[in-house]
């Protein structure tokens, strides 16, 4: 199922309010065990399905110009 358009602004207001998750620059973007939980928490918020709560997928959406979570 699709990200409802509430879910879809609070997954890009995550993002943004964690540059670790994708900016490579981030004191804390090679820390594996902190971006993990930050992807872990977003996906449990947003009541994602387990197949999407992967912290893998998360985080190649997290680099990637094309996300789909759905």
């Amino acid at each position: 199922s699709r990200l409802s358009f509430d879910q879809e602004k609070e997954l890009i207001q995550y993002f943004r309010d964690h540059p670790s998750l994708w900016n490579t620059k981030d004191k804390d973007y090679n820390n594996r065990m902190l971006r993990t939980t930050k992807l872990e928490n977003i996906a449990k918020g947003l009541n994602l399905t387990s197949k999407f709560t992967s912290s893998n997928h998360l985080l190649a959406c997290a680099h990637s110009k094309h996300c789909f979570l759905f």
